[in-house]
């Protein structure tokens, strides 16, 4: 795909057969592979996204990965972590994202990976977070 020269785009494709619920005591899991990237400044989003709103929201769980950052975010511009730094840095190619969502009460805790899949899914990056039932305190991105 090639984006007009100057515009960004978006682009998804989402899962109708089954509906996912994040319940007490279940574990939801996606996982995507990434073969290659072919687009600068491009990120790989995988998402956890109740039907109940538009995918162009982001209201959901998505973990995030470009060249330089793998982020959690909870909807558009409200990141749980961005970290810049690690043994994935620089990958574009040959890497499974994972998330993976298991309620808690009324809290769900959020693991997130990624895989190598040239090297025997060795993890290169794996980060938890607890979404408690409360008021959030995400970072914004600029």
């Amino acid at each position: 795909m090639r984006q007009p020269p100057g515009q960004a785009f978006f682009v998804a494709a989402t899962y109708e057969p089954k509906t996912f619920v994040i319940e007490d005591g279940t574990t939801v899991e996606f996982s995507v592979d990434l073969i290659g990237a072919n687009q600068p400044d491009s990120f790989a989003v995988l998402s956890f996204i109740p039907k109940a709103y538009p995918v162009s929201t982001l209201t959901g769980y998505s973990v995030a990965k470009d060249i330089n950052d793998v982020l959690l975010a909870k909807g558009l511009n409200k990141y749980f972590y961005d970290i810049t730094e690690g043994d994935w840095i620089e990958r574009e190619e040959n890497i499974r994202l994972v998330l993976s969502m298991t309620g808690s009460g009324k809290s769900v805790e959020v693991t997130t990976r990624v895989l190598d899949l040239e090297n025997d899914f060795q993890v290169l990056f794996e980060e938890t977070v607890t979404d408690t039932a409360g008021e959030d305190e995400l970072g914004h991105r600029q």
